[in-house]
């Protein structure tokens, strides 16, 4: 904890802030009235400065500002990030900020050594122990949590990649009070990124995926962005994310969790394009900014437009960190766009959903860029069809989002890729049923659903994450049967679709016994 005393040398006032880093890691210094240490003079930079904490350490860095700032009498280089200790002066225009005191509290944020360079590299799609560090707020209901490995390892992954989360039922049953939402069991309606895919892999264990906000090129951290989840508008009575509003009530500093992963193809990597074009709203920004740090940090040679649609400024995730990449990197352009009210705050920026003039506008070179879109299904469908409409080369279009679509009714289950299957006798389609021979139980299904579908709906737990055939968690042997998949099972290699399926996309045909 930080004690500043600001002096207006102007004005003779005194004004005392404690920088407490339980609630925030960074504060931005300048003239704006959204800067967290406000200097109201017209000499001060709108962003000038910021404070920063970082491993158990406080640091001051110049942004670029006009008149600059002096530490001790002495004239700081922009971009210079400069310790801070206690009694020292650091001078901005007509503001003294002195430093009178700094206290750092072991329970308020655990310091991170230094990535040691014999220290493992973490397996692809490998089960680890990972412990929460910090946790950040990002906005009134987003919280960055920021992990290690333990044992230590280098996290090795591409940006846009995600990983999945186990939290027991017995966790919760714990810290489970009168005041916490009650617990259900039951399979949440997939709403959106937000909310989607959150359900149980088995009695005791909720298994939840989340794109990786943090950057490669930092490898001792891994961090995550989770949105509170409220229960759905149309249906205010049912649960409400449970896995995503546990971390938020629940997690702390030193809680463990089993992580695994990376698993998706939605990257930039390993050689970004030129140019790219980065669409998301919601939860949809977290694999843009991992995206983002990481050309940043890498010094790639490309240009970046970041758009966003939001509902308010304060909804705005990242928005202090995407102000300042868009001063401080010349090929990153900022674009947000507000689908609601701007709430009393003076809105310089577009105003109403991304359409195909918006686009145009924010991507004038749209043709000559690589597009990335993340975000709610609707959000995902509406881009789609507006560079559809600008004959925009969509072999050049990525998209990522966590769980099927709504299933229209009345959906037949066609065959789209079908695995080799050997069945040892003629295939009868009349006979509609579904047997886990370890869960001894045998179900009549209907041809729409999934396997994993049909599984939950008769309480047979079957381990899962992305429910989008990408991450591999669902597995199961097939001992006899076929069966079809409504997209491409990329999480099982070719050698095994005999074998093996994944019960998130595949659809029984006929008779299908499964060992689960």
């Amino acid at each position: 904890m930080l004690t500043l005393k600001i002096i207006n040398e102007e004005t003779y006032t005194v004004e005392q802030e404690i920088l407490d880093p339980t609630a925030n890691c960074e504060w931005i210094i300048g003239r704006t009235p959204g800067c967290d240490l406000l200097l109201n003079s017209p000499e001060v930079s709108r962003v000038h400065g910021r404070i920063l904490y970082r491993d158990g350490q406080y640091f001051f860095t110049d942004l670029g500002s006009t008149d600059g700032s002096r530490l001790n009498n002495e004239m700081l280089l922009p971009s210079q990030n400069i310790a801070l200790q206690a009694d020292d002066l650091l001078r901005i225009c007509g503001f003294f900020l002195v430093v009178k005191s700094i206290q750092t509290d072991a329970n308020t944020s655990e310091a991170i050594a230094p990535t040691h360079p014999q220290l493992p590299t973490w397996t692809p799609h490998s089960e680890i122990t990972v412990r929460c560090v910090q946790i950040i707020p990002e906005s009134h209901d987003v919280k960055t949590f920021q992990f290690i490995a333990e044992p230590k390892l280098n996290f090795n992954y591409w940006p846009g990649q995600f990983v999945t989360l186990q939290i027991p039922l017995g966790m919760l049953s714990e810290n489970h009070s009168e005041h916490s939402p009650e617990i259900s069991l039951e399979h949440s309606p997939d709403i959106s990124p937000e909310s989607s895919a959150e359900h149980c892999s088995s009695p005791k264990t909720i298994v939840r995926s989340y794109s990786i906000s943090s950057t490669p090129s930092r490898p001792h951290l891994l961090a995550i962005t989770v949105k509170r989840v409220p229960a759905p508008v149309e249906a205010p009575d049912a649960t409400p994310g449970l896995a995503s509003n546990w971390l938020h009530d629940h997690l702390r500093i030193g809680s463990r969790l089993q992580l695994q992963g990376p698993f998706g193809q939605f990257t930039c990597g390993p050689t970004p394009a030129p140019k790219m074009l980065l669409l998301s709203a919601g939860s949809g920004i977290t694999p843009m900014m991992s995206m983002t740090r990481w050309i940043c940090d890498t010094a790639a040679e490309t240009d970046i437009v970041f758009a966003y649609s939001t509902r308010s400024p304060q909804d705005l995730i990242f928005r202090k960190e995407l102000e300042l990449l868009n001063q401080q990197h010349p090929k990153f352009k900022l674009a947000v766009t507000l689908t609601g009210s701007a709430l009393g705050e003076s809105w310089m920026g577009y105003q109403g959903r991304m359409d195909a003039a918006m686009i145009q506008a924010i991507a004038p070179d749209l043709g000559d860029r690589e597009v990335f879109v993340c975000g709610p299904n609707p959000f995902m469908a509406a881009i789609k069809t507006c560079l559809i409409g600008l004959d925009f080369p969509m072999d050049q279009y990525h998209e990522e989002s966590f769980g099927a679509p709504a299933k229209p009714v009345g959906e037949l289950a066609i065959a789209a890729i079908a695995p080799e299957l050997l069945p040892d006798s003629p295939l009868d389609l009349d006979d509609c049923t579904l047997v886990f021979t370890q869960s001894a139980k045998t179900i009549n299904y209907d041809e729409a659903d999934s396997i994993l579908e049909i599984a939950e709906a008769a309480n047979i737990a079957i381990p899962s994450a992305c429910r989008m055939g990408v991450c591999g968690a669902c597995k199961q042997q097939l001992c006899s049967g076929q069966v079809t998949y409504s997209s491409e099972p990329k999480a099982l290699p070719l050698a095994e679709r005999g074998q093996f399926i994944l019960p998130c996309i595949a659809r029984p045909r006929g008779r299908v016994v499964i060992d689960a």
